[in-house]
């Protein structure tokens, strides 16, 4: 049985992710920056409801297919098409398509960085899910977390200048940071379903109140609440409190939201879609994304409608041509299985 709740909270990241890369104004463009960490929250969420105990490698695998495998494929098809159509850009520079495809963001295509969060994730999620079943006590569990998070940041302070004067730093700085990061946000989410209802009112009024703080503190050296954007890679406190603030917010007001959707049911309908097939949606807006920017259409609301509009017809027309075409002509149920991870939602 799928959980309406991930659903619609699994669409509202992607759908926040996707608004970002069409270039909305910096108020909106900031207000939306709890989108990737709330994807992490979802993909926590996810793993605690997963009934189906697997080895280490076997999880690790399941997610290459779900996540990396895909993503290579894309890249893989949009070299080619951009070879054809633009054979002098700069995404086709060797050092940029070895970035691409190692995840770097940093060197060609920028969209892929998420997937390598995600990875990370996967690749400590088995050993959070661990604590979790030990940790019995939820007041145990987030001061665990808060301390964790205390060292994260003394580990930044120690290290993220030194690693940035170097290309091994760089690239550590590239796993460790975000791997810890994010595996902390990994780990509210895997725990969220068991707090009552009076804890995640305590989180949200924790993170809002670190948020608040940070943010007016700033203000007695510069300007009052900066740029999220500027503490996002990697990720520090002023961007993770204000990100675990709007994620158990939503968290508290789930019930209501679905009880409207409910009214909707092709809303509803729209939205499940868009969470099943959330992979290939967010790798099939990348290219309409890109026309739009090298167009240079300005206008935000036509952009986002049909980048999203586009890369959902297109991922609708993929999936339907992968189950009716491809699948039923498998004859191993191994292979039907991976083509089906792999190319659907």
């Amino acid at each position: 049985m799928r959980d309406s709740r991930i659903d619609f909270l699994r669409f509202l990241g992607l759908s926040l992710i996707i608004f970002a890369h069409v270039d909305p104004p910096n108020w909106l463009f900031q207000l939306r920056n709890f989108d990737v960490p709330l994807m992490v929250v979802v993909a926590g969420l996810s793993f605690s409801k997963a009934s189906k105990i697997e080895s280490y490698w076997g999880y690790i695998w399941k997610r290459v297919r779900r996540l990396l495998l895909p993503m290579w494929l894309f890249l893989c098809v949009y070299f080619v098409v951009l070879n054809g159509v633009w054979p002098s850009h700069e995404w086709l520079e060797l050092k940029h398509v070895v970035g691409s495809y190692a995840l770097l963001g940093i060197m060609g295509v920028p969209y892929v960085w998420i997937i390598r969060v995600f990875l990370l994730v996967a690749a400590i999620a088995p050993g959070i899910a661990s604590l979790n079943r030990r940790i019995k006590d939820n007041r145990t569990y987030l001061v665990l977390l808060a301390g964790i998070y205390g060292l994260y940041e003394l580990l930044l302070i120690v290290s993220l200048e030194a690693s940035r004067d170097s290309a091994v730093g760089k690239l550590l700085s590239l796993v460790v940071y975000y791997a810890i990061a994010y595996g902390l946000i990994f780990a509210l989410g895997v725990r969220l379903p068991r707090l009552s209802q009076r804890q995640v009112r305590a989180v949200f009024g924790t993170a809002l109140g670190i948020f608040l703080a940070l943010g007016l503190g700033a203000g007695a050296v510069g300007q009052a609440f900066p740029d999220l954007q500027a503490f996002k890679y990697p990720p520090t406190a002023y961007y993770l409190a204000y990100a675990v603030a709007v994620s158990s917010l939503l968290w508290l007001a789930i019930n209501p939201i679905l009880g409207t959707l409910k009214r909707f049911k092709r809303v509803e309908t729209f939205i499940l879609f868009c969470s099943r097939n959330s992979m290939w949606l967010y790798l099939w807006h990348i290219p309409f994304v890109e026309v739009f920017r090298a167009l240079d259409y300005s206008n935000i609301g036509v952009k986002f409608f049909l980048t999203y509009s586009c890369a959902a017809l297109l991922t609708w027309g993929q999936s339907k041509l992968i189950r009716l075409a491809v699948i039923p002509k498998l004859r191993s149920d191994g292979l039907r299985r991976n083509v089906k991870l792999i190319l659907t939602g």
